[in-house]
Formats: C-alpha cells, sequence, structure tokens
C-alpha cells in the first residue's frame, strides 16, 4: 500500500476547512496508486494531491477520485478530480449549480426577465456577460456563442468558489449592485 507522509503543504489549507482525514486521503492514494501500479506516486506527487484536496470531506475526495480514474488514461491530475468533486457538491446541493445547470437558470431569467434567484455565481457570471439586457438584445443565432462565454467564465469562477474553500485564493466579491455579500442557501425542494 502506498503510504503518504504528512504534509508540509497542509498549513496551505486552513484548519477548519481540512477536512479530508488521514484514512480519506489514504483511500484516494490506494485508488490513485491501484489505477497506476506499475508507476509509484514520488512523494511531492502525494503531498501535493493532499493539499489541494483537503478541503474536501472524505465521501466527496473517493467518489471524485473514483470518477476521475474511471474515465482517465493517465493518473488523474488534481483539477480533474476536483472537477469530479465539483459535480458532487453541485449534484449533493452543496456547492455552486454546474455549468449546465447555472445556463438553465439564465435561460429561465431571460423567459422572467429578472435574475432574482440565481446563484450568486450565476449572475457574476451573467453580469461578466453585459447583464441579462445583453443576452436579451442578442440575436438566436448568438445564443451558443454566449453559452460557450457563460460556461467558461462560470466554470473559472466555481474553480476560484472551490479554491477560496481551501483558503488557496481570495474569496469572490458580491456581484455588482448587491449591498452585501451574497450567501447563497440551496432550496430544500
Amino acid at each position: 500500500m502506498t503510504t503518504v507522509p504528512a504534509s508540509p503543504l497542509a498549513a496551505l489549507v486552513p484548519p477548519t476547512l481540512a477536512r479530508l482525514t488521514d484514512r480519506g486521503f489514504e483511500a484516494v492514494a490506494y485508488l490513485l496508486a491501484s489505477g497506476w501500479p506499475k508507476e509509484p506516486l514520488p512523494e511531492p506527487t502525494l503531498l501535493l494531491y493532499c493539499a489541494l484536496l483537503s478541503h474536501l470531506p472524505d465521501e466527496i475526495a473517493l467518489q471524485a477520485t473514483a470518477r476521475a480514474v474511471a474515465v482517465a488514461t493517465f493518473l488523474p491530475k488534481p483539477a480533474e478530480i476536483l472537477a469530479q468533486a465539483h459535480e458532487l457538491l453541485a449534484e449533493r446541493g452543496e456547492g455552486p449549480p454546474n455549468a449546465d445547470a447555472a445556463w438553465a437558470a439564465v435561460v429561465d431569467a431571460i423567459r422572467r426577465g429578472q435574475t432574482a434567484g440565481m446563484h450568486p455565481l450565476a449572475a457574476t457570471a451573467l453580469q461578466r456577460l453585459g447583464g441579462l439586457a445583453a443576452i436579451t438584445h442578442a440575436t438566436y443565432a448568438d445564443l451558443p456563442s454566449f453559452q460557450r462565454r457563460f460556461d467558461s467564465i462560470h466554470r473559472a469562477l466555481a474553480n476560484r468558489h472551490f479554491l477560496a474553500l481551501a483558503g488557496l485564493a481570495t474569496a469572490l466579491p458580491a456581484p455588482e449592485g448587491a449591498d452585501a455579500p451574497v450567501q447563497y442557501v440551496p432550496d430544500p425542494n
């Protein structure tokens, strides 16, 4: 079994957010090592994975690693595991919606003529595109281009959100026009 060394990079993650336990990381490291048994994972690589996944709960880290390993030809990069973790958290309503769900909220906002009720990350991404007015004044043929740009912006904002949770980036400011930082409360239904 792969031995997981104590991580000097763990200091990068605030202790209140470090949720991946040693046992959870051992399971993640074992899963990675099992998928690529001919390539032993060097200690610096394990330390990097440990630091970048340490803000995740054990269950999410393990499921995300399993998903990444299942589709990977080569050892999944931490970013690939984190992308899977973001999807899992979004599916559970514990993180920002994925790009498809966020775009669906934009389409709904276009129909309603207002952005009220949108997740703050989706609202920020929409605002960076020029707001609801920019999209509603676009032609139907322009919508795929808007969607691609929105997806790119939303993914970057979601990555920054999760890096901020890990203490590796600053938190996002509230969308313009908001009086106070926006807190998202998932809909219980």
